[in-house]
This record gives C-alpha cells, sequence and structure tokens, in this order.
C-alpha cells in the first residue's frame, strides 16, 4: 500500500542520514586509523616484488642504497612522441640551449603520424642525435627502447630523464642534475619545480618524493632524472602499467630499493 510505502522510504531516509552524519563519518575514519597506526606496519616495508633484491633483504633491514663506485657521467635524454609532434620544436631547442650538452638524445616516434615530425627527424639525425620510429606500443615500450638504444651505442649515462614533445628545459638543467648525480651518490632521483605553461596555477611545487607519501600520491616531476644504476635495478619501466602510470611504479621501485 502507498502508506506502507511512504513509511518505508521515511525510515530508509532516516537511517542514511545517521549513518552517513559527518560526525559519524569522521569518527568511523579515526577508528580505522587508530586500528591501522596499533597494529604497526607488516607489510609496507617489504621491498616491491619487482625488485632483483626484493627477496633478498629481510623486512626490518635498512635498504639505504651505498652506490658502487661509477666512472658513468652525463645525462641522456629521451624524448616520446605520440602526435603531439607540433610541440617537439621546443623541446628540441631547450636541448639545444643546454649550457652542458647531453651525453645522448633519442627521439622516439611512437605511431606519430605528422609530417612536421618526420621533417623535424630527418634534419636531427643529421646532427648526430637518434631517432626511433615505432608503431604505437605505449610509453613504456618506447622509453625502454630508448634506454637499450643509449646502451647497445655504448654510451652508459650517469642518468636518464624522459621527456614528452613539449616540455621544456632550462639550459642549466643537465648540469644542475649532473651534478647532484655526482656529488650525492645515494641520490637515486632528482626531481625540481616545473610550471605548468597551460594551466591557470602554473607553478608545480612538490614536496620532495618520499615514503609513505609517495605511495599514495606521485610527488615527483614526470621528468624527473634518474640515476642509469636505479633504473637498472629497479627493472626498467614494467609493460602491466597503464598509461601515465609508468613513470610513478618507476619512482616507487627506485625509492624503495633505497635510493634518495
Amino acid at each position: 500500500p502507498s502508506a506502507k510505502v511512504s513509511e518505508m522510504g521515511h525510515n530508509a531516509s532516516e537511517e542514511i542520514r545517521r549513518m552517513c552524519d559527518n560526525m559519524k563519518c569522521v569518527e568511523s575514519h579515526l577508528d580505522l586509523r587508530r586500528q591501522v597506526a596499533n597494529r604497526g606496519s607488516k607489510r609496507s616495508i617489504y621491498l616491491p616484488v619487482n625488485l632483483q633484491c626484493a627477496q633478498s633483504l629481510p623486512a626490518n633491514t635498512s635498504a639505504c642504497q651505498i652506490p658502487k663506485k661509477s666512472t658513468t657521467t652525463g645525462i641522456a635524454v629521451v624524448v616520446t612522441c605520440f602526435n603531439t609532434d607540433q610541440y617537439l620544436d621546443e623541446s628540441l631547442q631547450s636541448l639545444v640551449e643546454q649550457t652542458q650538452k647531453p651525453k645522448a638524445v633519442v627521439i622516439v616516434h611512437d605511431g606519430s603520424k605528422e609530417k612536421k615530425a618526420l621533417t623535424t627527424s630527418n634534419q636531427i639525425e643529421r646532427e648526430g642525435w637518434h631517432v626511433i620510429h615505432k608503431r604505437w606500443t605505449g610509453p613504456t615500450s618506447a622509453k625502454n627502447a630508448a634506454i637499450e638504444l643509449v646502451l647497445d651505442l655504448g654510451l652508459e649515462p650517469l642518468g636518464f630523464v624522459f621527456l614528452n614533445a613539449g616540455d621544456r628545459l632550462q639550459s642549466g638543467f643537465i648540469a644542475a642534475c649532473e651534478s647532484v648525480l655526482e656529488h650525492c651518490p645515494d641520490v637515486g632521483l632528482v626531481s625540481f619545480w616545473a610550471d605548468n605553461l597551460h594551466a591557470d596555477n602554473r607553478a608545480w611545487i612538490n614536496p620532495c618524493p618520499s615514503f609513505p607519501y609517495q605511495w599514495l600520491n606521485n610527488e615527483a616531476v614526470p621528468f624527473s632524472v634518474l640515476r642509469w644504476e636505479a633504473i637498472r635495478q629497479a627493472g626498467y619501466f614494467r609493460g602491466m602499467m597503464s598509461l601515465g602510470y609508468e613513470d610513478w611504479d618507476l619512482f616507487n621501485a627506485i625509492l624503495a630499493a633505497g635510493w634518495k
């Protein structure tokens, strides 16, 4: 009967208000977080399973890295393009203007079809930079292919930086990042502040990436500089990660391995 339906609706509405009351939700959250805090860490101090050393370190052992003495130098730059080649010239010009030249530059056209990109590619190949043309297989495959190309050329760098077409670097970028990796051997990732030229809130000023916050929100700039030794230890970019998450995944693996 309609009267019964109305009564049921009223009772349901009151029950929802009781369950979803703001203070009730806050108390539930606080209760859950107290339980988690009191329980202590049981899994979060373990290393990610994709690290080769994950099984060799006990959970209660510090994973702080003591890197091997290395004679590698220079920063290799990888620029990936996927129908964003109209911005490629800006990225390349910022590389030309570096006070310290990159050790290698690789442009990966990952399924890109713009004619302007082909013209630009032919020009930069004549200048000694390297170009890879691939069918669209995703950013993970594109970045790993560029790493392999640099290594196959015998140009083992101190670190890599992965740009998207349109990312522009200040003229002292390469010099500053290489200096950090040279003078701070326990640093595996160099992040920094950035400007978003296409957003109202332009300044991108994130805190220094560190756990446990890095698990929840990626504080590292997508084109952070990664030490090659740290990339190798973390196992490159993982193919299972969807677009945009491959960077975050690798950053986490590097930091979880004990690199600062």
